[in-house]
């Protein structure tokens, strides 16, 4: 009973609080009716929307070697501008290799600390399968199949396919065990090395604590060698469990695991007005009967002025959507958010 909860405040105004929790999205509208001795008085319409949250993520991929601290500057300056935690998918080859020094592997690895602690950012886990990590695990190198040689570092290129389920459950507990030793926290998001996550992969995430993948995205081949994609998901897909015999779909024998889809492309393979693009097609401006997340991906070996201003661009558009400035329903959250608040219910 909306009367009994009225206060009147110091300026004599009359203030209270509706319960909204058991309202379906739509638009709703308020008055107020005033009696007093002198009769009965109307306020003006008041109107309010109740919608599910549209959840916005930016993901950051550690590709494993040197990323400037310029890139980090810029990556750091935009999610503090819009108020955007970053979802770090940390390599911890930088751990196991000369690529890296051991000196900057630790600088990398306070300052996704850093934000973790004071940003309240998240710390998951990217892999590629380089050949000192791969080894460093104890698993045998294997090189059949590879995206082609790109000169980042050895390995780099060579993909899941390789190697059995069991080999790709001890490297995948051998990374965890590594961001634990070096002071990270245990990471329940993955992204795979070129978004090339295979059946065996997601099964062996599964078994091994992570709750979130986020490989998934539309058909693509990739690298000098034109590999096919293991995906084939479209521009819209929900977060949702694949399935033991087709990672594409949710069928009867699904992973525990969740895919939520980096639907929303990354900025270095696409200009601000096709991550733009893809943001209408999976939100239209209206209220929404469902949760519905739009995950966008950069990498700081390469966030330079021109990917920042796309990532800018980017931003100063999904800001016309928050819920924080109560303009619509969007949230900028990490994945682990995403899990916590919606798909763990």
């Amino acid at each position: 009973d909306i009367e009994k909860n009225l206060k009147q405040d110091d300026s004599g105004a009359w203030n209270t609080k509706i319960n909204i929790k058991n309202l379906k999205p739509g638009k709703y509208q308020v008055q107020a009716e005033l009696e007093n001795d002198d009769g009965k008085t109307n306020t003006q319409k008041a109107y309010f929307y109740v919608s599910y949250p549209l959840y916005i993520t930016w993901t950051i991929d550690w590709e494993g070697f040197e990323s400037p601290n310029e890139y980090l500057n810029n990556m750091s300056q935009v999610a503090d501008k819009y108020e955007m935690p970053m979802t770090h998918l940390f390599n911890p080859r930088i751990y196991t290799t000369t690529q890296v020094s051991k000196e900057r592997a630790q600088y990398f690895t306070n300052w996704v600390l850093e934000r973790y602690k004071n940003k309240y950012e998240e710390i998951g886990m990217h892999l590629h399968w380089y050949d000192d990590f791969v080894q460093s695990a104890g698993i045998e190198v294997k090189k059949q199949y590879s995206w082609g040689n790109t000169g980042v570092g050895p390995g780099y290129e060579t993909l899941p396919s390789n190697f059995t389920k069991e080999e790709l459950t001890t490297m995948l507990k051998y990374g965890k065990n590594l961001l634990k030793t070096n002071g990270l926290p245990e990471p329940v998001s993955y992204r795979a090395g070129g978004w090339f996550a295979n059946s065996d992969l997601l099964g062996a995430l599964d078994s091994t604590g992570f709750k979130i993948d986020t490989s998934g995205k539309t058909q693509y081949t990739f690298g000098p060698n034109n590999v096919e994609s293991y995906w084939n998901l479209s521009e819209t897909q929900k977060p949702y469990h694949p399935s033991k015999t087709n990672q594409n779909a949710e069928l009867e024998s699904n992973l525990k695991l969740w895919e939520v889809p980096n639907n929303g492309l990354d900025s270095y393979w696409h200009s601000d007005k096709e991550m733009i693009d893809r943001f209408n097609k999976n939100y239209n401006g209206k209220i929404l009967d469902q949760p519905v997340q739009v995950t966008f991906l950069s990498h700081p070996n390469w966030f330079n002025q021109k990917e920042k201003q796309r990532m800018e661009s980017v931003f100063n558009y999904t800001n016309n959507f928050l819920s924080s400035k109560d303009i619509g329903p969007a949230k900028y959250v990490t994945l682990q958010t995403i899990y916590k608040d919606w798909l763990a219910n």
